[in-house]
């Protein structure tokens, strides 16, 4: 069994739930993420109990030197100028 699946098993024997209703409140958890990553404007995210995440200055440096699509690339750089106030 994956150690992922373990988890939500023992959360749900532990919080005497369903194990559908424990893996249905971590996968929303994760797509909510997933959304807000796929943002135009790339913004930190910060997850109570999991830590922030964001894009790293040098991988966004590298996103803008491989866009070839104008729009792609003038939405880049608002995120770079964004994130640089």
């Amino acid at each position: 069994m994956k150690k992922s699946q373990e988890f939500i098993k023992n959360l749900a024997e532990i919080k005497k739930l369903p194990i559908f209703a424990i893996d249905k409140v971590i996968k929303h958890q994760f797509k909510f993420l997933k959304k807000c990553m796929q943002d135009d404007e790339l913004p930190n995210i910060y997850l109570k109990n999991l830590g922030r995440f964001k894009i790293k200055a040098k991988r966004l440096e590298w996103m803008i030197g491989q866009i070839d699509d104008k729009e792609q690339l003038v939405k880049l750089k608002k995120a770079k100028d964004a994130r640089e106030k």
